[in-house]
């Protein structure tokens, strides 16, 4: 399918850091193993790569494969437009496998799309093919040990475990019920194994599943198996093992609809606090370390570390900040 599309992002810095411009709705982050930054936007339908030293980019929007390097402009541009959609529509999230393979959950559409390194299509998973379940909106994906896929489940309340290596389905979690079980029936709640609107899982430097349990404005931890260990959220001195209904709060420590996290090399934790615009770190056991609040947010979507570099999209301003930690 041939694109019209030809968008142009410059770069320019605040607050000591780089600020990428010309974005519709930033959403998703990635980086792959040559050091390139991946951006999934919800608005242009879309995803953009960037080259390590932020002088170029490409984008995607049809199966098609990916565009010629365009070279990132100095100083700064408006926000694209919202656009028709292509081949992803709304892609929420982008992960990129060691291999170059790419997994691209679009929102509007519900679905996971699979793609080479080169931009063809691999696999759909999600739209009621091969006996599998449909999705609802899949919000964030994130590969894991053993080439497991979690993709969170935002309308469905639930994280389902894709096998990238069989292409098929492992199991879900939530619902209330501890371990990867049935894959439909997942009712929202507050006691542990329930989720609202959750929004990313990742699995941290012990194997643990951390699930982002945006509307219940806290974390939940898992066993690699499913099993509930403890929530962080409303309180400063780490993980708890209950799990209890947490309102929204500007506290330190706690969140207003928290939506991704991240590690740095010593495993210490970074969360995007949506609701209250800013970012907040945890130490590897769960205890309040600072807010921050160094760049000027806007209901950012994701923040990941890359190399020692934190990578922010701004989803509000349409913008994507890179900012170095050392």
């Amino acid at each position: 399918m041939f694109s019209r599309f030809r968008p142009v992002i410059s770069r320019e810095t605040i607050s000591g850091a780089c600020c990428l411009t010309g974005f519709g709705r930033p959403f998703g982050l990635a980086a792959d193993l040559q050091g390139r930054y991946y951006v999934a936007d919800m608005d242009l339908h879309c995803i953009f790569r960037f080259d390590a030293k932020l002088e170029y980019f490409q984008w995607l929007d049809n199966v098609a494969g990916w565009s010629s390097p365009v070279e990132v402009l100095n100083g700064r541009v408006q926000s694209h437009k919202r656009r028709k959609p292509l081949d992803f529509n709304g892609p929420h999230s982008i992960a990129v496998a060691a291999d170059g393979a790419m997994f691209v959950t679009t929102y509007y559409d519900p679905g996971v799309i699979m793609l080479s390194s080169e931009g063809s299509l691999l696999k759909v998973w999600g739209r009621g093919e091969d006996n599998e379940p449909t999705l609802a909106g899949p919000a964030t994906g994130v590969l894991g040990a053993n080439g497991l896929l979690w993709v969170t489940e935002y309308r469905l309340n639930a994280v389902f475990a894709y096998d990238t290596y069989t292409m098929s389905l492992k199991g879900a979690l939530g619902g209330g019920r501890p371990g990867f079980r049935e894959s439909e029936g997942f009712m929202p709640g507050s006691g542990a194994c329930f989720f609202d609107r959750p929004h990313m899982a990742r699995t941290d430097h012990e194997g643990n599943l951390i699930v982002v349990d945006t509307w219940n404005h806290r974390l939940q931890k898992f066993s690699p198996d499913g099993e509930f260990i403890g929530c962080l959220g409303g309180e400063k001195k780490g993980w708890v093992r209950t799990a209890k209904s947490v309102e929204a709060s500007k506290s330190l420590g706690a969140f207003y609809a928290p939506v991704s996290i991240s590690f740095d090399s010593h495993a210490n934790l970074v969360v995007t606090d949506w609701g209250n615009s800013r970012l907040q770190w945890f130490d590897a056991e769960g205890r309040f370390v600072a807010d921050d609040y160094s760049l000027p947010l806007e209901n950012p979507y994701d923040a990941q570390i890359f190399d020692g570099r934190c990578v922010v999209a701004n989803s509000a301003k349409g913008e994507v900040y890179v900012k170095s930690l050392l």
